[in-house]
């Protein structure tokens, strides 16, 4: 009886009692004498129970936390409404099947602004590359030091502010900052499209941070 509930008892009791009723007619002496200890069986036993057993509960709050969208959620908090009124541990099951859907639905909608989010910046970028090597083709540069002097000298910051940021660098103990660098992959591709050396100083970059992500990224 660990995972019965009072509310399935009945349904139990409800069954044998109507096996008892067509197994012995209503002349036969054992039939008021089952009822009776049934009865009083029952009873004994649903003190002991819950209102509701937890595998139900379970089966509640998973069924209010599936649905796929906020009317079909409405649908199913309706659904169990009326047994919510009955019993306090139902009332808190729908609430916390519900807290859950508004959890999956808050990370899905958070998830798919990020998607978005990217795929526009991605887009922003591919304007700027387009617009940096056609802009300084022409001049001569044989190094992308020698490009990143050109977006500081001319703050060009907020013109080129996705493809372009602050560079952390690292050589063994050291650390510094170089401002207007290139991520690593906008490195390579700018340097194929200018045909610029590439020079091993042995610096590693360890992170990047875009000029529009810099909150003074617009003072070159």
């Amino acid at each position: 009886m660990g995972s019965t509930s009072k509310l399935e008892l009945k349904d139990k009791v409800d069954a044998i009692r109507a096996s008892i009723m067509r197994t012995f007619s209503e002349k036969s002496p054992a039939r008021p004498n089952l009822l009776k200890a049934l009865e009083e069986l029952a009873i004994q036993i649903s003190s002991r129970l819950p209102d509701v057993s937890p595998r139900t509960l379970m089966e509640i709050e998973d069924d209010v936390a599936s649905w796929s969208s906020h009317v079909a959620l409405q649908d199913k908090i309706d659904k169990y409404s009326r047994q919510a009124l009955i019993s306090s541990d139902i009332a808190q099951a729908v609430q916390r099947g519900a807290g859950r859907w508004r959890e999956k639905d808050s990370f899905i909608k958070t998830q798919e602004l990020m998607r978005v989010e990217a795929i526009k910046r991605h887009e922003l970028e591919e304007i700027e590359f387009a617009q940096l090597v056609d802009e300084v083709k022409a001049l001569g540069f044989t190094e992308s030091r020698q490009v990143s002097s050109y977006i500081i000298a001319n703050k060009l910051s907020a013109k080129y502010k996705y493809i372009s940021g602050i560079l952390e660098m690292e050589r063994d103990q050291d650390a510094w900052q170089y401002r207007g660098g290139f991520p690593p992959r906008i490195y390579a591709r700018l340097c194929d499209a200018l045909g610029l050396g590439r020079k091993d100083s042995g610096a590693r970059v360890k992170s990047f941070r875009a000029f529009s992500d810099v909150q003074n990224g617009f003072k070159s």
